[in-house]
């Protein structure tokens, strides 16, 4: 078995060496994109936190009871001072016991 050759040594090397930084080089640009789309997601996801709670609030204050008076009033509700009970006759299957 023949050695090789400085040379031929050398060339291996190279290539190894050339091969080994662009695979660094094509990781390095992955990373970085997905860093970039991972920012895009977070910035995303706080606006729509942001929405959540502006709209959280919004159904808190139509939903409170000043907004209910306000809106009944403007439709022409009017408040009970005494409540009116609504009674039924018994059924007459239960009378003629």
């Amino acid at each position: 078995m023949t050695k090789p050759s400085l040379n031929t040594i050398l060339k291996l090397n190279f290539i190894i060496v050339i091969t080994l930084a662009i695979l660094n080089l094509v990781g390095t640009n992955l990373l970085a994109t997905q860093g970039q789309q991972l920012n895009q997601i977070y910035a995303q996801t706080n606006q729509i936190r942001k929405e959540n709670v502006a709209l959280a609030n919004d159904i808190a204050k139509e939903s409170s009871l000043l907004a209910l008076e306000t809106w009944a009033d403007s439709r022409g509700f009017v408040k009970v001072d005494k409540p009116l009970a609504l009674t039924t006759p018994a059924p007459v299957a239960y009378l003629s016991r």
